[in-house]
C-alpha cells in the first residue's frame, strides 16, 4: 500500500480496496491547480449540514471530495485523487465548489453517461467516517439527480465515526 502525498483518505475506501486484493495510491492532493479565485467560481457539487447523531451541528469538521478510477484489476494500484475540501460553519453547514476540468472527473463522467461517483471523506477531530454522492455533469453545474442542480438539492449527514 502507497500513499505519497499526505492527507487523510476515506478508511472505508481503503478497507473495501484492501479486502478486493487492490492497493490505492492519492496520486493528487488539489483540484485542478487551478488559483483560489477560479474555485471559488466553481460549480456547487455538494452543499448541505452536517449533524451529530443528537442532531446539533458539528462545527469546523472537514469535508473532502474523493474521485477513485475503479477500472483497476487485482494487483493493480487504485488511485484515489483527493479533489476539493471545506470545513462546516457555526451551524454545521458546508458547501463544496468542485470544477468539472479535473482529467479524473471527466475520465469517470465520460465512462458512466455523465456521472461521477464522489466519496466523502469528513473528519471531525480525528475520527473519519465515509459517505459517498453520485453527481451528473450538465453543461456547467453538477446535478443532484437527473434535474435538479446540486446547489438546491443540500444533504443532511448524520456523523457516525468509524471504530
Amino acid at each position: 500500500m502507497r500513499v505519497p502525498l499526505a492527507g487523510t483518505v476515506a478508511v472505508g475506501v481503503i478497507c473495501a480496496l484492501a479486502a478486493a486484493g487492490l492497493t490505492y495510491a492519492v496520486v493528487r492532493d488539489d483540484t485542478d491547480g487551478s488559483p483560489p479565485a477560479h474555485r471559488a467560481a466553481a460549480p456547487v457539487a455538494l452543499t448541505g449540514v452536517l449533524r451529530n447523531s443528537s442532531g446539533k451541528p458539528l462545527v469546523a469538521a472537514g469535508l473532502r471530495l474523493m474521485a477513485a478510477d475503479s477500472a483497476a484489476k487485482v494487483g493493480e494500484e487504485f488511485p484515489i485523487v483527493g479533489l476539493a475540501s471545506t470545513l462546516t460553519d457555526a451551524a454545521g453547514r458546508f458547501t463544496i465548489r468542485q470544477p468539472m476540468s479535473v482529467s479524473i472527473i471527466r475520465k469517470l463522467a465520460a465512462r458512466n453517461g455523465g456521472w461521477v461517483n464522489f466519496d466523502v471523506d469528513i473528519n471531525v477531530g480525528g475520527h473519519f467516517m465515509p459517505w459517498s454522492v453520485p453527481r451528473k455533469i450538465d453543461g456547467q453545474r453538477w446535478l443532484a439527480d437527473e434535474d435538479t442542480p446540486a446547489v438546491l438539492e443540500p444533504e443532511t449527514i448524520t456523523f457516525k465515526a468509524l471504530r
